[in-house]
């Protein structure tokens, strides 16, 4: 009988050391999902400021580039027509504009450096440069303006169709990013 009871007693320790461990380890559990739901939310929370801080400078970068290339079209519609004052006054206004849009581009590459994908970045620095070139060489007082053959505006629309295709790939696989939780 003292067998049967010892035996008894065992058990029920067994079974209070089960019930303690599984309480600890339900505990545990949860503590740690708890844990790795917070870390995945302050990830969630760093990938969607990302996406709209980025989002928003491409927004306001393609708004100036596109300004740019409406410019630089009025500019070669000009140099296929007959020139008269009105138009060469048009057209030298139209490089004043193309000067202060490329300015301001400059300005965003240089201001938001650290937020720009690099790829993005890259273009758009090329865009600028080669911006200034164009605008340095054709607002020289002595610089006929009509001088087609030596205006290079055909490159720009190649330039900023690279802009656009490399701000619509980045924000595509901003947006599509998956956070592993």
């Amino acid at each position: 009988m003292e067998n049967w009871i010892s035996t008894n007693i065992l058990s029920l320790l067994n079974l209070l050391i089960l019930i303690a461990l599984s309480l600890f380890g339900r505990n545990w559990v949860n503590k740690k999902n708890e844990e790795i739901k917070s870390l995945y939310s302050k990830e969630q929370y760093i990938h969607r400021v990302q996406f709209e801080k980025e989002f928003n400078l491409y927004s306001e970068l393609w708004k100036h580039v596109h300004q740019y290339r409406s410019i630089i079209n009025n500019i070669m519609s000009f140099l296929k027509e007959e020139k008269d004052k009105s138009s060469i006054k048009s057209a030298e206004l139209n490089l004043k504009k193309l000067k202060r849009i490329g300015s301001e581009i400059a300005k965003i590459v240089d201001h938001y450096k650290p937020f720009f994908a690099e790829e993005v970045y890259e273009k758009t620095l090329n865009f600028a440069k080669e911006s200034e070139v164009l605008i340095s060489l054709y607002l020289l007082p002595e610089k006929e303006f009509h001088d087609k053959e030596a205006l290079e505006l055909d490159k720009f629309d190649s330039i900023i169709d690279e802009i656009e295709q490399v701000i619509r790939k980045r924000i595509r696989n901003i947006g599509e990013a998956k956070l592993v939780g």
